[in-house]
């Protein structure tokens, strides 16, 4: 769902090692100062996306055909927001993905010294916003996602009704009852021959005959 055009690689490679990585370092070094604006700042360059180089380099989405030939999507890249735009407002990248990541990489760098920071209720609360915002997009674009499913689902049920058609059509010339045709085959071979007969005899008849 999240892939792209290729879905054996992960969106996020290197999930495992995430917080070693260039996004997550140069989060925690935002957090570090309690700087909202240095972690989306951080989360928004691109040579330190998390992501995989394949969504960058081909960020489309596969589909499918729906009727009248009109393309369904079927995907979400995870770079990027699909349906409704970019996110726009204060504290985002414009994308609800990478935001969530932002956050939440924030929220695991703080540490408990960071409490009695002046600044630290303000930096808490921008945080805890624009989590909640990007939530609430994602929520949006799954919604439109889920419509394209119910099209693809109609989409099925039409291709199989249509399959259905064409298997009973094809059942009337190659799946005969073998011996009823051949039955009925015999029945009118005989029928055939009582005709040729009758024609002969009547061919041979002279007038006095019929009288």
């Amino acid at each position: 769902i999240f892939s792209g055009q290729d879905s054996t690689v992960p969106p996020v490679p290197n999930a495992t090692s995430f917080t070693s990585a260039a996004f997550y370092v140069s989060i925690q070094s935002a957090t570090n100062s309690l700087s909202v604006s240095g972690v989306f700042a951080a989360a928004s360059n691109t040579t330190n996306s998390p992501f995989s180089s394949t969504l960058a380099s081909n960020p489309g989405v596969p589909s499918v055909l729906g009727a009248g030939g009109v393309p369904i999507t079927t995907g979400i890249a995870a770079n990027a927001n699909q349906f409704i735009g970019p996110s726009v407002g204060t504290n985002t990248t414009g994308s609800y993905m990478t935001d969530i990541l932002a956050t939440l990489s924030a929220i695991g760098s703080l540490q408990p010294g960071q409490l009695s920071n002046s600044g630290f209720t303000n930096f808490a609360n921008a945080i805890s916003t624009s989590l909640g915002n990007a939530i609430n997009t994602m929520a949006q674009d799954a919604g439109a996602l889920g419509n394209n499913q119910a099209l693809v689902n109609t989409q099925i049920t039409d291709l199989q009704q249509t399959s259905n058609a064409f298997t009973n059509q094809v059942a009337g010339f190659d799946q005969v009852d073998m011996t009823k045709t051949l039955s009925q085959l015999s029945a009118t071979q005989t029928q055939l021959q009582a005709s040729y007969q009758l024609i002969a005899a009547v061919k041979t008849m002279s007038l006095t005959q019929y009288i």
